[in-house]
């Protein structure tokens, strides 16, 4: 009896240190896919996008409000970061509505002039509305956009089924997505940004004072004061 208990004592150690070397092993990966960094298995695509905005023209004779002015402004910002098509303005051709979005077109032309857009980077068409057509206005482009992975499907594992310590298939999957919905220009997971001119203004001063045997570091003032206390 006492030789059983001693065999099995020696299995419970031997199944316990397996189990440890399990846990403290790490990921391992298993196949092609495995292989693969995060990174690659749930990339960020960019993508070209439309995007637009219709204007309606109620009977206030063509004059945007605020609300549409804020609205168009809103619409185009970060127009030139976003690697976007000429903006199209449609303008009804015929109707009640025609001579009003005239009158709006004129001031929407305005507020993309005011927000850098150049005039060659906008094209006014016109369009004939049908009965069932409210005849407003629609201003569109087509910009780029970062698409993120779809993480629908990656969550089917039950991660306590794996006894290998193999990287399921939803690893890293919403940290991409989630990024992709951060990125604010784009253009730049595709190409470098230009460096700008550097500020040599301190350096100059630093180098001038330095030459002239002058302290370089910034002035203190006389009641800036520290104490550490236990």
């Amino acid at each position: 009896m006492t030789h059983i208990l001693k065999i099995s004592s020696v299995g419970v150690v031997l199944s316990t240190s397996f189990l440890l070397a399990g846990c403290m092993s790490g990921p391992t990966f298993n196949g092609a896919d495995q292989s693969r960094s995060y990174e690659a298995r749930h990339p960020i695509t960019v993508e070209k996008q439309e995007t637009s905005l219709e204007i309606s023209l109620d009977n206030n004779g063509g004059v945007l409000t605020q609300q549409q002015t804020a609205q168009i402004k809103s619409f185009i910002y970060g127009y030139h970061d976003k690697g976007a098509d000429n903006i199209t303005i449609s303008v009804p051709e015929t109707g009640l509505k025609a001579a009003p979005a005239r009158i709006a077109t004129k001031r929407i032309t305005e507020i993309l002039d005011g927000a850098g857009i150049e005039q060659s980077q906008v094209n006014i068409e016109t369009y004939m509305p049908t009965a069932s057509q409210a005849g407003n206005i629609m201003i569109a482009f087509t910009k780029l956009a970062a698409k993120g992975p779809d993480c629908s499907n990656k969550w089917t594992e039950n991660l306590a089924d794996a006894y290998n310590n193999t990287a399921w298939k939803g690893l890293g999957c919403a940290t991409r997505s989630n990024l992709a919905a951060m990125i604010a220009n784009p253009n730049d997971l595709e190409n470098m940004r230009t460096m700008g001119a550097s500020s040599s203004e301190r350096r100059i001063d630093t180098q001038d004072k330095y030459i002239l045997g002058q302290a370089s570091s910034a002035a203190r003032d006389d009641q800036e004061t520290a104490r550490a206390t236990q």
